[in-house]
């Protein structure tokens, strides 16, 4: 019971409210409740916002618009009594173009609506087919005027908008927004004209005029890209239709029809079939509009009252009442990175570390819940921007995409929650935050996040997640900006910003813990990139700074962890990283640590089951199965590797890497047309020079040069400055008949790219063994014997650098010394089917010699 209603059934939920079907026990009907989320409800601010919408809405008491009875205060809670109205959304009925002939009475009827409104000075700001009902009478509903605006009249001074931290509130779905609404220029009813434009563009369609798979695309296409005439999408279209609707869908307001009202006469001539724009006088048009609109009605009912009285299903579908599209109650999320609209370097970085931060505290969250979040790392690992890429890469169900836009001191966040399959907009809010107040910001985000997911926090989390590690607000933004130069840690400059904003933030806060952290990852990667040994202690120092001063902070732990097994203190390593999870179990970042740990001191029972441990968290995210897959094959357990990435294929079906690893395991099990067939399949998924390298491998060791060529030259396209691309292609120009002639200039150019690569990082030992193998095959000798030296230098106890010494000492001639490291790259376990498939033996292959170190063919 609230008050006099007996509540009967939830109807669905949003991100500001809920709404409930319930008995209105005085005056016997049955009404809608819409009650304030939970989360909002002492936010003094939205409940504003919530009693607007009841005073726009009680205005409108027209026949197109759900209406507002009452609102009803009890127990320091908030409703508003609304009209039920039965029947299916919009949306519901949008499985595909409509008939010319169903589609004039909805939008004549929208048109009315609209018209009903704006008379009244209410413009709606939210027009989606989601707030679209559709009676089984045929008749039009138009829901929601919670984001409405009340238009000033000449001797209003009231103004039109509402404050909020400073700023203006920003509210609607930004797909359906018109572009000075997406602005923040001022706006008026044609708002509501451009946002049925889209509408009804919709329902001709079939598809909507402006949507893309990026979130950043659509909104770019709203404000600058004109869509395809409706006439061209649809034969079916009349011109003068895909004309009006095109006037509809002006960037500038005032090439739109001026009012609603403007919009009907020429729907109503469309409806009696005559030709636009050309105007009957209005008596002859009324009587022609009801005679056929009566008709239409008739027909429509008819079919109605006999699938209703006839069909079950259909029957049950039109009892349901006006519903908000659920969030599905498993939710395997990927957060996208927020596109940033104009601003600055330090504005762009500040929104890749809100994005960060906003992933991991829902990782927080995964535990004991049916949630998953992919990494932002994986997300960044993989350059994941779009809906498509990552349904296909991550298997994910829901995508968060968003933008950031600052402007002067205030800074807005518009975000939408989609459904991966249907690309169905479930949720979206907008959030606007001073500049100067980069907490607020991150909690309104994540709290919206979270009530729009449908999480509903235990007091514990709260004040976890309220937690930011210092009470300096201009620290923190220093901190969130550090994060976001971190996420391009391959180019230095961004390393080098890092550097700046973490010292910043320290200046601030000498006690900020997370950006001592976030310092010490910063020194890992400079070493990473540079390989100069200068910066690993500061990295080291850092990181122990921020565990002294935190000593329950995971992030510390995962940051000593990183640089102790990055530099072969792999018992340390453990330490910190088991101590990071004890802090955080949901840190995949620390289970694969510790993993890794656990294999580098020869422990692989406790390695694989680390790696088990994680996939027990999170049993249907791929990405863990596919670590495991990678440990098995690198530990020469190839059937187990297999098993690991065909569960990573069942998991995401789309997954090229998922094809292409199971294709190198297949490869290693000699099941050589199941490996081709994999990366055929990988390929056919995503064109990566990966899949490309991988297949032209496998015909090369299979003695099928001129089918590897094409291949190699695939991937050369697709990663043009890869110097063991090039180096492959060499290797089949060389062997392919024909092709010989080629050989040297693609040797030449894998030389020139492995030489920058050392510019980079002078102590990366696989470049000076590629560098090696290219210099001897191409008569350098003695530059050859230098550089593969430095490689078994940097690492001499890797068997497959060892291998390639074997090679080249062969190509320069020191039989004595090839053999040797021959039969030390076998004792290490390089494999010796491969050794035999090289062609670069030559005759030597026959000699006792040397099958007594491989065997024989």
């Amino acid at each position: 019971m609230v008050g006099r209603f007996v509540i009967r059934s939830r109807l669905g939920a949003g991100g500001m409210g809920e709404v409930y079907r319930a008995d209105d026990t005085r005056l016997k009907r049955c009404v809608a409740l819409k009650r304030i989320a939970p989360r909002l409800r002492t936010d003094e601010h939205y409940r504003q916002r919530f009693l607007k919408e009841a005073e726009h809405a009680s205005r409108l008491s027209d026949q197109r618009i759900a209406g507002v009875y009452d609102v009803l205060e009890e127990n320091d809670e908030t409703f508003l009594v609304m009209e039920y109205v039965e029947g299916v959304t919009l949306r519901e009925r949008l499985t595909g173009p409509f008939r010319l002939a169903d589609f004039l009475p909805v939008a004549i009827q929208c048109a009315e609506a609209l018209v009903a409104a704006h008379e009244k000075g209410v413009v709606h700001r939210d027009i989606k087919p989601e707030n679209i009902m559709l009676t089984p009478k045929g008749q039009v509903k138009i829901l929601d005027f919670g984001v409405a605006k009340h238009l000033p009249r000449p001797d209003d001074d009231t103004g039109s908008g509402s404050t909020a931290s400073g700023g203006k509130t920003f509210s609607g779905t930004p797909a359906y927004m018109a572009p000075e609404v997406l602005l923040e220029q001022p706006s008026d009813q044609r708002a509501d004209i451009f946002s049925l434009g889209v509408v009804l563009y919709e329902m001709l369609a079939g598809q909507h005029p402006f949507r893309t798979e990026s979130f950043l695309a659509t909104i770019d296409r709203i404000l600058h890209a004109a869509p395809l005439p409706l006439s061209q999408v649809n034969t079916r279209v009349p011109e003068s239709l895909s004309h009006l609707i095109s006037r509809m869908l002006t960037k500038d307001p005032s090439g739109r029809p001026a009012t609603a009202l403007e919009l009907l006469p020429d729907l109503r001539a469309l409806e009696c079939g005559e030709a636009l724009p050309v105007r009957l006088p209005e008596v002859l048009r009324r009587r022609a509009f009801w005679k056929v609109t009566a008709a239409v009605i008739g027909m429509a009912v008819a079919i109605l009252l006999l699938l209703i009285g006839t069909v079950p299903a259909f029957r049950e579908r039109f009892k349901r009442g006006p519903r908000i599209v659920e969030v599905p109650q498993k939710k395997h999320l990927a957060v996208l990175p927020f596109a940033v609209v104009g601003g600055t370097p330090e504005t762009a970085a500040f929104s890749k570390g809100l994005v960060e931060t906003l992933n991991a505290r829902l990782t927080q969250l995964t535990e004991g819940r049916s949630l998953q979040v992919v990494p932002a790392s994986e997300v960044r690992a993989q350059g994941v921007s779009t809906l498509e890429q990552a349904r296909r890469e991550f298997g994910v169900n829901l995508v968060l995409e968003g933008s950031l836009q600052q402007s002067g001191e205030m800074m807005r966040v518009t975000y939408t929650l989609v459904d991966a399959g249907s690309r169905r907009q479930l949720r979206a809010d907008t959030i606007t935050a001073g500049v100067a107040d980069p907490f607020a910001m991150e909690d309104r985000v994540v709290d919206s996040v979270l009530g729009n997911l449908e999480i509903e926090l235990q007091p514990p989390e709260k004040r976890a997640l309220a937690e930011h590690g210092t009470q300096i607000a201009a620290a923190y933004d220093d901190y969130l900006r550090g994060r976001g130069y971190l996420q391009d840690y391959q180019k230095s400059e961004n390393v080098e910003n890092a550097i700046k904003m973490f010292h910043r933030a320290l200046e601030r806060d000498p006690r900020y813990a997370l950006a001592y952290a976030g310092l010490g990852e910063a020194y890992w990667w400079e070493f990473r990139n540079t390989r100069n040994p200068q910066w690993v202690q500061p990295a080291v120092e850092a990181c122990q700074q921020a565990a002294s001063i935190n000593d329950r902070l995971a992030a510390a732990q995962v940051c000593l962890g990183t640089v102790h097994i990055g530099t072969g203190r792999y018992e340390q390593a453990r330490k910190e990283f088991q101590q990071a999870l004890a802090l955080e179990p949901t840190s995949d970042q620390a289970y694969r640590g510790l993993a890794s740990s656990y294999q580098e001191l020869g422990k692989l029972d406790e390695a694989e089951s680390t790696y088990r441990r994680a996939i027990e968290l999170r049993p249907d995210y791929w990405a863990n199965y596919n670590y495991l897959g990678t440990f098995y094959q690198r530990t020469g357990q190839f059937q187990k590797a297999a098993q690991m990435f065909e569960q990573v294929i069942r998991l995401t079906p789309a997954n090229h890497r998922g094809y292409y690893n199971l294709g190198a395991v297949y490869y290693l099990l000699e099941r050589w047309d199941d490996a081709e067939q994999a990366y055929r399949k990988s390929i056919a998924l995503h064109e990566s020079a990966t899949a490309y390298s991988n297949l032209g491998t496998l015909y090369f060791f299979r003695g099928r040069f001129q089918d590897a060529v094409p291949n190699f030259e695939k991937a050369v396209a697709l990663a043009p400055k890869d110097s063991l691309a090039w180096g492959n292609l060499a290797d089949a120009y060389r062997w392919a008949p024909g092709d010989r002639a080629k050989a040297a200039d693609a040797y030449q150019r894998a030389i020139a790219l492995a030489q920058e690569q050392l510019k980079i990082d002078p102590n990366f030992a696989e470049t000076y063994a590629y560098l090696g193998l290219y210099e001897a095959k191409t008569g350098q000798k003695s530059e050859a014997g230098r550089d593969i030296e430095k490689a078994l230098s940097l690492e001499p106890k890797n068997p497959t650098y060892t291998y390639y010494a074997a090679v080249v000492y062969h190509l320069v001639g020191d039989q004595n010394r090839s053999l040797s490291l021959l039969k030390k790259a076998v004792q290490g376990g390089y494999p010796p089917r491969e050794i035999r498939a090289d062609p670069e033996w030559g005759v030597l292959r026959d000699k006792p010699a040397f099958q007594t170190l491989v065997g024989s063919p």
